[in-house]
């Protein structure tokens, strides 16, 4: 049992943190492909645009199907389906290849959240539940940093194509072993009642997506989650562009400071899970609230500080880093997990949809974000972005406000569970 559940855990934060990888070429090369390609920054937008559109669609239809076929299967393939994309943008042509390619890209990396979140589900009870998943959420900006100086290291000596060729094989194979080893038998000495939360065999209750969407909570969670993800998909597609062209930063200056918002992510992953076990009683989404009220100010310190001091703005960037990644984490995973798993609502087979309708809605937020940034540079200037991240923040925070009503008044105490 310890050693399948070490396997299981193992292998999903691999698998989630090389999807982070993949994603990670496009927003160190985009300089290079603009000026390769003679792009606009509205052509660049359509590129990420293009990804997050089947992303976002495949949230809401192949993300909910980790509850009925094997999440194995759906993490696995995804992972080759990425690695193929991946090599396809590498080695297209034109532009409208790259959109393509990038379209495909997101289809494939579109189920990965929600099968990982279900594969865990069947691990995990809810005592602990915050501090493991924040464990496992050290998966996203692990993986963000290290495709991200895997990138930059890469571009050094070589053309931002290579900079897609590199990871395509190490997904592919890591796809395969998802696959073979995360298939978990009858046989297995996780209990009979969870083993379906990887492979698929347990029965799914007969309710309609419509249906789970309106479990209490899940429409306040979607509103601040789109919210959240416009403001961290700004900030992951957009800084080192702005970094170099803006501020006149070198490619590693520009890097460096994407990276520190990515270190601080895996701190406020981890910890954001640990303070809401051991101090606020599994209140997660009370936690979630004050850290999005302390990113805004620390945004606005941000703005104000930005074109004087690259090292301030470094550690300010990894601050920033620890209250928006840490909120993602607990949102797309633990509290989604307790939301799907509530047994007035059928028990934990909702988990893969919920988290699915919830992280379609946030990636409608990162799509907004690839076609309106342009707009908004160009019209009124970087700090005007920078200032409707701020109150993006607010707004996600004021959502979570219903949620946290619900949890307050659900939720039992942890020492009941």
């Amino acid at each position: 049992m310890i050693e399948k559940v070490y396997i299981v855990f193992g292998l999903s934060w691999l698998a989630y943190a090389l999807f982070n990888v993949a994603r990670k070429p496009l927003s160190v090369a985009k300089n290079r492909m603009q000026a390769e390609f003679e792009m606009t920054e509205f052509e660049l937008g359509l590129v990420d645009a293009a990804f997050l559109a089947s992303y976002t669609i495949g949230q809401f239809t192949i993300g909910p199907l980790a509850d009925r076929l094997g999440s194995n299967y759906i993490l696995g393939f995804g992972l080759i389906g990425s690695s193929i994309a991946l090599y396809s943008i590498g080695a297209s042509k034109s532009i409208s290849y790259v959109i393509l390619f990038s379209f495909l890209h997101g289809g494939s990396q579109s189920g990965a959240h929600a099968s990982c979140i279900k594969i865990l589900g069947c691990l995990l009870d809810r005592k602990n539940r915050g501090t493991i998943m924040g464990l496992w959420a050290t998966s996203s900006p692990i993986g963000g940093i290290g495709g991200i100086i895997l990138a930059t290291v890469i571009q050094r000596s070589r053309s931002w194509r290579w900079t897609y060729f590199t990871p395509s094989p190490i997904l592919a194979f890591l796809g395969g072993m998802c696959v073979y080893c995360l298939s978990v038998p009858q046989s297995s000495s996780i209990s009979s009642s969870k083993v379906f939360a990887v492979n698929g065999d347990a029965p799914f209750p007969k309710l309609s997506m419509i249906a789970i969407a309106r479990f209490p909570g899940v429409s306040s969670l979607c509103v601040g989650y789109f919210f959240l993800k416009y403001v961290r998909y700004v900030l992951l597609s957009w800084l080192p562009f702005h970094s170099t062209v803006q501020l006149d930063y070198n490619e590693s200056a520009a890097g460096y400071l994407s990276t520190s918002f990515e270190i601080g992510g895996i701190l406020g992953t981890v910890m954001i899970g640990w303070i809401s076990d051991n101090f606020l009683n599994g209140r997660m989404t009370f936690a979630s609230i004050c850290m999005l009220i302390l990113g805004a100010i620390f945004l606005v310190a941000y703005i104000s500080i930005v074109q004087s001091s690259f090292f301030v703005s470094v550690i300010l960037m990894g601050i920033i880093g620890f209250m928006i990644l840490g909120v993602d984490s607990v949102i797309a995973g633990a509290i989604c997990q307790d939301v799907g798993e509530s047994s007035k609502h059928g028990g934990v087979s909702a988990v893969g949809t919920v988290t699915g309708i919830v992280n379609g809605c946030g990636s409608l937020g990162s799509i907004s974000q690839g076609l309106t940034i342009p707009i908004i540079s160009s019209l009124f200037g970087w700090n005007a972005v920078f200032y409707a991240l701020v109150v993006c923040l607010v707004l996600s925070a004021i959502a979570l406000v219903p949620a946290m009503v619900i949890e307050r008044r659900n939720k039992p105490p942890l020492s009941a569970t």
